[in-house]
């Protein structure tokens, strides 16, 4: 039963973050894991739609963010989710290096997803390793040609830089 509760607190915190209501997906996902504490799914979820929050601009979630992002990665430390959720909320903490050196062990660990190369290029772009973040968005397309994120993003590099 106390399973169940979870799982529906975790869907009501989801479903309030798509539609932007910060507010009560910090409730939701905080019943989930009151009635959860054991399950670092539940972290790791709530760190991700946290993250999600944090990349669509809330400046108001980077903090649940890192924190279940943290407590995630406190009971599996190689998971590579939290890991991306913790980057991202590094990078709206405007804490690029740090950031860069979380997404690094991503990459090490996880050669063929994408998301942590996208996320290592906007860390390296914010430390002006131009050539690096290049390179690791041509990675993330050489992983998944079709995602327009990668494509998205060098453009938006060399527009910045007048190419």
């Amino acid at each position: 039963t106390t399973a169940c509760l979870g799982d529906l607190s975790t869907q009501s915190g989801v479903e309030a973050a798509r539609s932007g209501d910060l507010t009560n997906a910090l409730d939701g996902l905080a019943d989930a894991h009151r009635w959860r504490p054991w399950d670092s799914d539940t972290s790791m979820i709530s760190a991700q739609v946290l993250a999600g929050m944090v990349s669509a601009g809330e400046q108001q979630a980077i903090g649940p963010a890192t924190t279940a992002a943290r407590r995630s990665l406190d009971g599996t430390p190689d998971t590579y989710a939290s890991r991306v959720a913790l980057a991202v909320a590094l990078l709206g903490r405007e804490q690029p290096r740090e950031a860069r050196r979380v997404l690094d062990g991503a990459v090490q660990d996880f050669t063929n997803r994408p998301q942590a190369y996208i996320q290592r290029a906007i860390a390296r772009f914010g430390l002006r390793n131009v050539d690096g973040a290049r390179a690791d968005l041509k990675r993330a397309l050489r992983i998944k040609p079709r995602d327009p994120i990668p494509r998205k993003l060098l453009r938006e590099i060399g527009s910045r830089l007048g190419d």
